[in-house]
């Protein structure tokens, strides 16, 4: 697994709350907290992978579930898609293309 491959499917270098973090992008920052109604003090993420203490990764849901039923990846889960991925990853979006062509097929 690539440390770069979040738990919600994004490749860090695609993601603009990442991009925003470690070039220190305030106004990229502003921009995505508008975007997704978030508080653009608490946005710093330095990747689903890198050790705790990331104010912004330990409230992400998905990574929260990915960490609590040791998973890779939310397409791992047997509830894949659930409400979660759902509400932050609509459909044709980066992340949810990944996670499909990711997923695990269950067996009926």
């Amino acid at each position: 697994m690539s440390k770069h491959l979040s738990c919600c499917g994004f490749d860090c270098a695609e993601c603009p709350v990442y991009q925003a973090t470690i070039n220190n992008d305030e106004p990229l920052k502003l921009q995505v907290a508008e975007r997704y109604n978030l508080d653009a003090q608490k946005l710093a993420c330095t990747g689903c992978r890198a050790e705790r203490g990331n104010t912004f990764l330990n409230g992400c849901a998905m990574r929260c579930c990915v960490e609590k039923n040791v998973l890779s990846t939310c397409a791992a889960c047997k509830n894949y898609p659930c409400s979660t991925v759902d509400k932050a990853l609509p459909e044709g979006s980066i992340g949810r293309v990944r996670l499909n062509s990711m997923q695990v097929k269950q067996p009926s």
